[in-house]
């Protein structure tokens, strides 16, 4: 209570975490009292030309290392592994929740008909090359439960969960591990007075190593989706088969095909999907801080407000993205059963489907996506936030 007295009397907010962690750490002896010996070891080092105010006192704790005994720096490693560790159980949880969904939306993508898409627009056919475009949510749902009933909605999901965990690990580590970086480049080396630019700079940074990490499991899901009939290979077999085919036919390129797109998307839906969730999230805790007349980080952000911001932030920046989402996901699921035409690059892809189906058919799936985004980001952020929480992260 001293402590905290003090640091009032000095201008500075200070969480009640931060103050126990200063407390012990000051505290060498654990007696529960900070002795004036205790005090003048801890700022031994305290530079001779810094100001003598708790404010310098403070910015020193935040900046020094904890060291052991044996002259050692401990480095609590748990810091960085622990948010690999939250963003791979948010990811896997939200992505099993919402698999029906991505399978709805991957099937809507790629069901453009029968007939090869390419040469009905060579042969001046749109209409014969849409196909089936116009398909209704329904009907793609009753044709998916036909071709294998509930294990035909979680197709792939398996390979989903094993792809998502490090994806979804990798991006919030990343971002976390970007956002201190910008901190120091900025000078202040506190990651949540970012300037909206580097805050912008490290989600896209996140998405962007993910998506180059994971990629080829992404493909692999999507064709494995598009190859689903009814009376065809199933689980294992079906992974297996496909995953032949795709090396079969082109190599270990044909699971980086679209990674180019992949990656110009993945910038900016990361970037603007995580810059938008820590805006809403600061803006909220802060007005409730001042309302409280307490530190940021001792104001409860509930499940339900972080679930709201977390589907605004993740369904806004999808909407946004949606059109090279079209794109990369028709080219990396090109010469499947569901999507037999092929193409030979990004350019194609983009001309066939503003001939056949208009600027309408990129953003083909949309629905189900956004009724897939909006509770899946909800369920991640609620679920990576809780989970920080529980390994003490900040």
């Amino acid at each position: 209570m001293e402590l905290r007295n003090a640091f009032s009397r000095s201008g500075v907010t200070v969480s009640n975490a931060k103050l126990d962690r200063f407390f012990a750490e000051v505290d060498k002896n654990n007696d529960g009292v900070i002795s004036y010996t205790e005090w003048r070891d801890f700022l031994l080092f305290l530079p001779l030309q810094s100001p003598t105010d708790l404010h310098a006192v403070l910015s020193y704790y935040s900046a020094t290392g904890n060291l052991n005994p044996e002259g050692d720096v401990n480095i609590n490693d748990l810091q960085g592994l622990g948010y690999f560790l939250a963003g791979g159980i948010a990811g896997a949880v939200s992505r099993t929740a919402t698999a029906p969904l991505d399978r709805l939306k991957v099937y809507l993508i790629a069901q453009i008909g029968v007939k090869s898409t390419v040469q009905a627009a060579k042969d001046g056919a749109p209409l014969a090359a849409a196909g089936n475009a116009s398909r209704t949510l329904f009907d793609a749902l009753k044709e998916l439960w036909r071709a294998g009933g509930i294990r035909s909605l979680f197709a792939g999901n398996g390979l989903n969960v094993v792809k998502v965990m490090p994806e979804s690990a990798i991006k919030f580590g990343a971002y976390e591990s970007a956002k201190r970086a910008f901190a120091q480049l900025e000078g202040h080396n506190d990651p949540k007075r970012l300037l909206p630019t580097s805050q912008f700079m490290s989600g896209g940074f996140g998405g962007m190593v993910a998506q180059c990490f994971v990629y080829p499991l992404d493909t692999l899901k999507f064709r494995m989706q598009c190859e689903t009939v009814k009376g065809g290979p199933k689980g294992n077999q079906l992974i297996a088969a496909t995953a032949r085919k795709v090396w079969n036919k082109n190599g270990l390129v044909g699971f980086f095909r679209g990674l180019p797109l992949g990656l110009v998307g993945m910038f900016p839906y990361a970037a603007i999907d995580l810059s938008t969730f820590e805006y809403l999230k600061r803006t909220l805790l802060a007005k409730k801080a001042r309302d409280c007349g307490c530190h940021e980080d001792d104001v409860p952000l509930g499940n339900f407000a972080t679930g709201a911001i977390g589907a605004m932030s993740g369904g806004f920046s999808a909407s946004i993205v949606y059109p090279l989402n079209v794109l990369r996901t028709r080219l990396q699921t090109q010469g499947t059963i569901m999507h037999p035409p092929t193409y030979t690059g990004i350019g194609e892809v983009l001309r066939i489907t503003l001939k056949t189906e208009g600027p309408r058919g990129l953003y083909k799936g949309l629905t189900p996506n956004l009724l897939k985004v909006a509770p899946a980001m909800s369920i991640s952020y609620v679920v990576y936030e809780n989970a920080k929480r529980m390994l003490g992260l900040r």
